[in-house]
Order: structure tokens, then sequence, then C-alpha cells
């Protein structure tokens, strides 16, 4: 099935179209190259695959912009053939977000094949049967339309069209949503550029609980209290978990606890699982247990919108900055995706949340 979309714009009189297929570009069709805006009596056709966009543009200021995407390969039968997506704006309202239209484990178990037709700001999605012709995408009949609410009800997208006199920021860019300290621009300056200034580790030679063995140890002050902590970093990458889980033992702890119940008595704490303001025992928390898999820590933005930070789709970096400990977090859910949070932690498992970051994200 085609991973791509062709996408057919039409200008007659007032009447402007816009039809949206999963197809491959017939022989006898020509990819329009021009931006200006459709005349009267004029069509043009473009292709929009994986990663792509393109957009109608026609008189009035009406437009039709269309985005394919695709998903990160991840684990799992289908991992390494991720989805493949649509998103279309029509006048500026996003009218389809990340619609699912094709993909390995997709294809195996539907074949069908993706329209959706704007006419006048008029919306309709249509899941048709695949033709076995190989002069046609899909077959005229059999399929199933549905109609969309008036475009007017669809709020505008200011993030895809911003308003006049701002710009929105480029997808790959740092923007700090919280935090003007010092340490705010240098956490940013290093995502994607260079390593954190981080403490010196090696492995840990000692017999930890559950899936904390294969942990690396490090020993330095990690909640800024003036004593040395020894801090046990495991890195966790399946479907269940993904990133960092830091045990840190007090600097009055002199021997690694070999049982969790030994962790919980000499008052080590377990991160990000114990940020959370539930702070549950060392024994509910992943990797040892599935009873806090909704722990995490919320940090609101300048805005007041608030970014979650799930503990099991979190990773936790120590790093030194001007002689202080700090924790870069960075989230892996899906919708807080490199999202990054810098705390400065404390004593027990106490912390101040410094800035809030994030990478920008293509928009879909």
């Amino acid at each position: 099935m085609p991973r791509q979309l062709v996408v057919t714009c039409g200008q007659s009189g007032t009447r402007w179209s816009a039809n949206i297929e999963q197809r491959e570009l017939a022989e006898h069709e020509a990819v329009s190259t021009s931006s200006a805006p459709l005349v009267s009596g004029q069509n043009s056709v473009f292709v929009v695959a994986e990663d792509g966009m393109g957009e109608c543009r026609f008189l009035e200021n009406h437009s039709v912009r269309v985005k394919v995407g695709r998903e990160t390969a991840s684990m799992g039968m289908c991992g390494g053939d991720p989805e493949v997506f649509a998103s279309v704006w029509v006048d500026g309202r996003k009218v389809l977000s990340q619609h699912w239209f094709a993909a390995f484990c997709k294809e195996q178990g539907e074949d069908n094949v993706f329209r959706f037709d704007v006419l006048n700001g008029s919306l309709k999605h249509c899941q048709s049967p695949r033709s076995r012709s190989k002069k046609a995408a899909y077959l005229s009949s059999g399929g199933v339309c549905v109609r969309y609410p008036d475009l007017a009800r669809f709020p505008r997208d200011l993030v895809e069209y911003p308003p006049s006199g701002k710009n929105a920021p480029a997808p790959g860019t740092i923007e700090i949503m919280r935090g003007r300290d010092a340490v705010c621009s240098y956490a940013a300056q290093t995502i994607g550029q260079g390593q954190l200034t981080s403490p010196d580790s090696e492995e840990a030679n000692v017999d930890l609980p559950g899936d904390m063995n294969s942990a690396t140890m490090a020993r330095f002050d990690f909640d800024n209290d003036g004593r040395m902590d020894t801090i046990y970093t495991r890195n966790f990458e399946n479907t269940y978990q993904h990133g960092a889980v830091l045990l840190v033992l007090p600097g009055s702890v002199k021997a690694p606890p070999r049982s969790i119940p030994a962790m919980e008595k000499s008052g080590a704490i377990l991160l990000p699982c114990q940020w959370d303001k539930k702070r549950p025992k060392i024994s509910q928390c992943a990797p040892f247990s599935q009873g806090a898999d909704e722990t995490g820590v919320d940090v609101k933005s300048d805005t007041g919108a608030i970014s979650r930070f799930r503990s099991r789709y979190t990773d936790v970096e120590p790093f030194i900055f001007k002689r202080k400990t700090y924790i870069r977090a960075r989230s892996y859910s899906s919708d807080t995706l490199d999202h990054y949070a810098v705390l400065e932690p404390r004593t027990g498992a106490r912390y101040e949340i410094k800035c809030l970051l994030r990478k920008v994200q293509v928009n879909y």
C-alpha cells in the first residue's frame, strides 16, 4: 500500500476543492511546483510523502494543508515498520490529526484506502476497499464516508498558523518554557549538542535487588547537603519502562542494601518514582513492582500549561553546574515527548523545579 498521499487541488469560479488520496501518482499526472493561489479553471497536483508537507492555496485566502509523518521505530512486532499518519488543516483549522493510514501491521489487518475530500469548506473522510486494478487506487463503490461537522466548529491552530507578527519556533529548536536561571540556558545548550558535566561513574560490583543489577555507581553530593552520597543508575529501554532509575543512598549508609526492605530501612530513595507527591514505597515502584505505575512529576510552564513526567517513561541524568548538583529529566511519553525538566535535588526525595524545556517537534 502507498505510504504517501496525492493531493489534487481545483478552483472553478468560487468553488474550491481538494481531494487527498492514498495512491501512487498516475503516469499522466504532473506534479505542480508553483505556490501561487489557483485561479479559476486551474488545477494542481502534488505528492506528500513521509515527513513531507504540501498546501493548496485558493482565491479569497482559502487553503488546505497536508502533512504526512511517521512514528519512531520502537519495540514489538510492528516496531520496524512504524505507522504513517496524516494531518489536514483547512483555512487554518486542524480538521484531521495524525490519522494512521499505512504501515505493515495495518496492511495485514485491513484492505482499505484512505481518502479525504474538501469542497468549499465541507469535509468528508472516506475509507474505500482497495482496487486490484493497477489503474485505480480504490473502488468507486463499497466505501464508507463520514461527513465532518461545520468547519467553524474546529478551533484555529495558532501553532501552525500563528497570529500576525508572531513566528512559531522552528522544529528542532529548544524552547525554555519555564525558568530564567543560568542553569536553564546551560541545560538547553547541551540538548543534542553536547554532554552535560556529569559525575564520573563505574560499573557497580555489588548485587542489588531485582532488576537494579547491572547498574553503574557514582559517588558525589547528590542532594547538595555537603556530604558524599552513593548513586546507582540503571537504564531501561523496553515497552514497559523507558528511562533511567536512580537508587540514591545517603552519605550515612556505608554498605549497599541487598534487599528491598533493607533499602527502605536505610533511608535510600528511588527516583523518579519517589518524586511523586504520594511518595510510594520503594517496593511499590518500578522496576520492583507495578504498584505505582502512574507516579510522576507535574511541571508547570510560565503560561500555566502542565507537562507530566511519568516515572516509567522519564530519563533522569545528574549533572554538575557551578558546584551544585542538578537533575535533567527527559520525558518519553507521547504527549510530552522531548520535554525536559531541570530539578535541584534536596535531602530525602525533595526537590526544587528550576526549568522546563522542550525540543520543538513538527506540529501534526
